[in-house]
């Protein structure tokens, strides 16, 4: 289905506005769905824009959506940092036990009874 230039940044402000107003629960899987989903309207309106310049009301409609890229952006850089500082401590439980594991292996240890 065709979507008219009009439609398609209806459908970005609605997309981004939702997103925007969920951006405190919102997971990264979420993100990146919206992420691509947005991408594929702005390669829409890509296309459309280089048969038919855009007005000067899509033009400004399309300013306040960039005025929440800030928020979204920042949104990701969070959770791409909570993410990085996840795999970090799991890197430091790793080296620790696996120090701890290798003091007290006892894999290569001969016991040996002795008769009495």
């Amino acid at each position: 289905m065709d979507y008219t230039i009009e439609q398609l940044v209806s459908k970005l402000e609605d997309m981004t506005n939702g997103m925007v107003a969920r951006l405190n629960i919102v997971s990264f899987e979420e993100l990146a769905v919206f992420a691509d989903d947005r991408q594929g309207l702005i390669d829409q309106l890509e296309m459309d824009f280089k048969t038919s310049p855009p007005s000067e009301s899509v033009k400004t409609r399309l300013r306040a959506i960039v005025q929440s890229d800030f928020l979204i952006k920042n949104q990701m850089e969070a959770l791409k940092n909570e993410a990085a500082n996840w795999l970090r401590q799991k890197e430091k439980i790793k080296v620790q036990r696996n120090a701890y594991e290798s003091v007290y292996n006892y894999s290569d240890s001969i016991l040996m009874d002795q008769k009495k």
